[in-house]
C-alpha cells in the first residue's frame, strides 16, 4: 500500500475501485477480438493488479466488497455494514 492509498478517504478510494473495475472489464472486451496484442494484455494485468490491491485494503479497511472477501470464520461479514445505496459510502 503506497502513501496515497493512505490518505484515500472510503469514499474516494470506492471510488478508484470502480475506476479500475471499469478499466480491467474495457481491456478485457477489447483482448476479445484483439487476443494477441502484447501491450493490452500487461495493461489488464496492471490494471487488475490494482483494482486487487484497492479491493483487498477496501475489505481491511471496511469489509468485504464481494463475497470472496469474507474472512471471519464466526459471522459472515459480507451483510455487516451497509451497502452503498444504503449511505454505506460515507
Amino acid at each position: 500500500m503506497n502513501s496515497q492509498n493512505q490518505s484515500m478517504s472510503k469514499c474516494e478510494l470506492m471510488k478508484k475501485i470502480m475506476e479500475y473495475c471499469f478499466a480491467v472489464y474495457d481491456v478485457a472486451l477489447y483482448l476479445d477480438t484483439h487476443p494477441d496484442d502484447r501491450g493490452a494484455i500487461s495493461m489488464y494485468h496492471e490494471f487488475n493488479d490494482k483494482y486487487t490491491s484497492l479491493s483487498d485494503e477496501y475489505a481491511r479497511k471496511y469489509g468485504p466488497l464481494n463475497m470472496h472477501q469474507v474472512t471471519s470464520d464466526n459471522y459472515w461479514t459480507w451483510v455487516t455494514d451497509p451497502w452503498p445505496w444504503e449511505g454505506g459510502m460515507n
